[in-house]
C-alpha cells in the first residue's frame, strides 16, 4: 500500500495504516520542530536547502542530496531558502514484513564522500530522483512504478545500509522517555509548561530531568520549547500578516530576548528582515 501527496513537509500527518508514504513536498523558509516516526525516513532535496538535526549532529542538504533517518529517532529540520523535496517514510511494519525477524535494523545513511558507501549513495540517489519525478508528474500507472521503486529502495537499504543493533536497554528507555516528553510538549506548547510539570511526565525529579534532557538533546528543555513555539510562529509569519507580538502571545513565547536569539540562530537574521524577504 502507498499514500501520495503534494504538500508542505510540515503538514505530514502520522500514518495510522502502516503504509509507505511518498511526498513531493514544497516549503518556503521554515522550521519543523523535533518529532519522530515509527518509520525510516529518507529526505531527498531536489532544490533549495535543508538542515536536519538528530542524534547530537546536523546534516546540511543541498540540491540532489539525501539523508536516511532511522525509525524512532528524534529529529528536526529547518530551511532558510525553502526547498522542493521528496519525503519517503517506510514504516516499521513494512520493513519487518520483508524480513525473517521482528526487529527493525539500524541503518547507516550512506554519504558520497565515503568510498565504502559511494556506490550505494549514487544508486539510491538515482532511484529517489526517479521516484520524485513519478510523484510530481503522476504518469500512467504511477502507483505501480512508485511501489516498484519503493521495494527496490527498501531492499537496498536493508542489504547495504543495515547494521546489527548494538543499542542497550538503557538507551531504549531513554528514547522512550524523550518521546513522552516531546509528545506532551507538542500537545501543550501553547500554554505555560513548568519544569515540575514536564519532569513529572518523564517520571523524574526536576533537577535530574534538566540534566537528563540537556545530556540527551544537547539543549535545555526551555530552549527546546522555544524551538517548538518558533516553528509555529514562523509558519504564521510567512502565511499571514498577523503582528509578531500577537503571534508570540498566541504561542506563549513570553521571553523576548530568547525569541530574538532563537530566531537569529535558526535563520541568521532578525524576524523583521525575515518577513520582509518572504514578501519579495
Amino acid at each position: 500500500m502507498l499514500t501520495t501527496n503534494f504538500s508542505n513537509y510540515e503538514n505530514i500527518k502520522p500514518n495510522p495504516k502502516d503504509e509507505a508514504i511518498g511526498f513531493a513536498a514544497m516549503s518556503t523558509g521554515d522550521v519543523t520542530p523535533f518529532h519522530w516516526h515509527k518509520a525510516a525516513e529518507i529526505i531527498y532535496i531536489e532544490s533549495g536547502d535543508l538542515t536536519v538535526s538528530y542524534e547530537h549532529s546536523e546534516v546540511s542538504l543541498s540540491a540532489n542530496e539525501f539523508t536516511l533517518i532511522n525509525t524512532g529517532v528524534i529529529h528536526s529540520a529547518r530551511s532558510i531558502t525553502g526547498n522542493t523535496a521528496l519525503i519517503l517514510q517506510i514504516p516499521d511494519n513494512f520493513i519487518t514484513g520483508q524480513l525473517a525477524f521482528d526487529e527493525v535494523p539500524h541503518f547507516i545513511s550512506p554519504v558520497p564522500d565515503d568510498p565504502k558507501t559511494y556506490n550505494t549513495y549514487c544508486d539510491l540517489l538515482k532511484k529517489l530522483i526517479e521516484m520524485h519525478h513519478v510523484l510530481k508528474e503522476k504518469p500512467p500507472h504511477y502507483r505501480l512504478e512508485f511501489k516498484s521503486l519503493l521495494y527496490s529502495i527498501t531492499y537496498q537499504i536493508i542489504t547495504e545500509c543495515a547494521i546489527i543493533d548494538t543499542s542497550t536497554q538503557h538507551q531504549t528507555d531513554t528514547n522512550e522517555t524523550l518521546r513522552k516528553v516531546i509528545d506532551y510538549t507538542n500537545q501543550h506548547f501553547t500554554k505555560h509548561i513548568s519544569i515540575d510539570e514536564i519532569a513529572s511526565i518523564a517520571g523524574f525529579q526536576p533537577k535530574y530531568f534538566c540534566r537528563f534532557f540537556k545530556k540527551n538533546m544537547s539543549r535545555t528543555y526551555f530552549e527546546y520549547l522555544a524551538h517548538i513555539r518558533l516553528s509555529y510562529i514562523v509558519k504564521d509569519m510567512i502565511r499571514t500578516d498577523i503582528p509578531l507580538y500577537k503571534l508570540k502571545e498566541q504561542y506563549h513565547f513570553t521571553n523576548d530576548k530568547l525569541f530574538s536569539r532563537t530566531f537569529k540562530e535558526a535563520f541568521g537574521m532578525s524576524p523583521t528582515k525575515f518577513r520582509q524577504q518572504m514578501k519579495l
